[in-house]
């Protein structure tokens, strides 16, 4: 047997063995058992650590998962949507932008003034570009009938078409010419069929900027106060210091001007069937 054999059987002898436990044996069960139980109670602390770990975990993820379920079930329902819905196609998509602005801001004296040269060239600047051009995927993507539509024939090709906010501008160009018909209109006979076919277009301009005021829909406050403090003038008038969201003008404008076929485009008649009538 080896040296290192023989010192092995000699550590863990019988005697040696029992010399150990009569010696050593209480205070080392003692001290033994007292860290058995400190692992074991950090591991029972450590679980119920875990345990509401987990808990607040999965309540958390329920309320997010339920937070999300209730706001997609508004915004399908339409009618409390927490958001706008996504914008149907424009050709001018991509110069969309909004802005915040004052309300007050951007009257204009030339704009609301009554007839004059500087008036007129304000008004027919901001109008020009009312009549733009539109391609064929364009019309088509707008749902519109290219077959069925008035082509711009100056060889560029295209449909005449006018976006939404130069109708409505072009009616409240007409509007306030209608307003001073003795300045615009000074042969326009009252009642006659002029004056007649005048009023009805009218009613039509005044019906398409009442639909596009509700849809736009202008949130800010206007509030009121008697005009100098004068208690004795009969009716208060209206102020604001209100912001609103508003799309970006210029580019806007930028975009129209750039597509525009002017004021009196050279226009082609769509073909007829001849078995249409």
């Amino acid at each position: 047997m080896s040296r290192q054999q023989a010192e092995y059987t000699k550590l863990l002898g019988k005697e040696s063995t029992e010399s150990f436990h009569d010696s050593d044996t209480s205070s080392l069960t003692i001290e033994a058992g007292y860290e058995h139980e400190r692992f074991h109670s950090f591991e029972r602390k450590t679980f119920f650590k875990r345990a509401a770990l987990t808990l607040i975990i999965l309540l958390l993820v329920a309320y997010v998962i339920g937070s999300l379920t209730f706001m997609v079930m508004l915004y399908r329902g339409g009618e409390y949507q927490l958001r706008a819905p996504d914008p149907p196609y424009t050709p001018a998509a991509d110069v969309i932008r909004y802005v915040t602005v004052n309300s007050a801001d951007g009257y204009d004296e030339d704009m609301q003034g009554f007839p004059s040269e500087a008036h007129d060239k304000a008004w027919m600047n901001l109008v020009h570009p009312s009549l733009s051009r539109a391609s064929y995927e364009e019309m088509q993507l707008g749902h519109e009938d290219p077959e069925h539509s008035v082509a711009v024939a100056d060889g560029g090709g295209g449909y005449m078409i006018s976006l939404g906010v130069y109708h409505e501008l072009h009616c409240m160009r007409r509007l306030k010419m209608y307003v001073h018909k003795e300045h615009y209109y000074p042969k326009l006979a009252h009642g006659s069929p002029e004056d007649t076919y005048e009023l009805k277009h009218l009613n039509h301009c005044l019906e398409a900027i009442r639909l596009s005021l509700m849809c736009a829909g202008n949130t800010a406050i206007y509030s009121f106060e008697w005009p100098h403090h004068n208690m004795k003038v009969r009716k208060p008038i209206t102020k604001t210091n209100s912001q609103r969201t508003c799309v970006n003008w210029n580019l806007l404008e930028k975009w129209a001007r750039n597509r525009t076929i002017g004021m009196n485009p050279k226009l082609e008649r769509p073909a007829v069937d001849v078995g249409s009538g």
